[in-house]
């Protein structure tokens, strides 16, 4: 087994952040995001320590907003519009998904385009089924693919299973990947066989949040598996794929923890910094 620690890959995202930050200080700017949470969701906050951490190792400011649960979809509105005439903010983030209470399209549509760091606004979506790159893409989903660029995975002609099809991971991912010429199967909860259409890919990437629910039988050797998922089970950090129990030989294959979860934040503020510097 071959395991692809996200740590080699973070290093390599921070040389490339600095390299363009000192780009940008030629040019005197210093890119600024403005960080939006609602409610007191624990992932949420964990992300947003983490986010927060990483922006100070660069020395990019932020503002950081924090809303109650039930907060009137009105009040967040105008903060999101005030925050897309201020001209010193690049990014905004908006901390996923919301309560269901306040309806979430409505709020990401609030977004100027150019500011949706995350892609969260159907615009920047829509953008992702154009041939041409993308401004700005999903953070998780572009985390995958900045892992499996930095091992030399060849995406062209290769099968890959995406295991979950969320809005917000599964269904980017797949156009990402099909605009690499792989040829992409997204499986769901409904899908019928799924351990014939995993173990008939060359890469599965698991995205459904269920703790170990690829176990060895789903896959084979000579596979990659990128694990994204994030899950507790009986209190211990595990992600989507039965780690502990997976033997073959010469699989590559993302731990969780110290995977994926360890670039996403990176590519964010990668993210930030490249858009700025193409804007500016």
């Amino acid at each position: 087994m071959q395991i692809l620690y996200g740590r080699p890959v973070a290093e390599n995202i921070k040389k490339e952040i600095q390299e363009m930050l000192f780009e940008l200080k030629g040019k005197n700017k210093t890119p600024k995001i403005a960080l939006i949470r609602i409610g007191e969701n624990m992932d949420d906050i964990t992300y947003e320590h983490s986010l927060k951490r990483n922006l100070e190792m660069f020395s990019i400011p932020y503002d950081s907003y924090v809303y109650a649960q039930d907060e009137d979809a009105e009040v967040l509105k105008k903060q999101i519009e005030k925050l897309n005439r201020d001209d010193e903010i690049d990014g905004i983030m908006i901390f996923r998904p919301i309560h269901p209470q306040i309806e979430q399209f409505e709020i990401n549509e609030t977004i100027d385009w150019r500011k949706d760091i995350d892609c969260a606004t159907s615009y920047n979506q829509g953008k992702l089924f154009e041939k041409k790159s993308n401004l700005l893409y999903p953070c998780t989903p572009r985390a995958v693919m900045e892992t499996l660029k930095f091992y030399g995975v060849d995406l062209v002609s290769k099968k890959c299973a995406v295991v979950g099809a969320s809005q917000v991971v599964g269904k980017a991912l797949a156009i990402m990947l099909i605009k690499e010429k792989a040829t992409v199967t997204v499986c769901n909860s409904k899908t019928l066989d799924l351990k014939s259409e995993t173990r008939n890919a060359d890469i599965v990437i698991c995205a459904t949040g269920q703790a170990k629910l690829i176990t060895k039988e789903h896959l084979k050797d000579n596979q990659v598996v990128i694990d994204i998922g994030i899950n507790f089970d009986n209190g211990k950090i595990c992600g989507d794929v039965d780690f502990d129990n997976i033997d073959y030989d010469n699989i590559k294959i993302t731990p969780v923890p110290k995977g994926v979860g360890v670039i996403t934040t990176l590519t964010l503020i990668k993210q930030l910094v490249e858009k700025t510097l193409k804007l500016s």
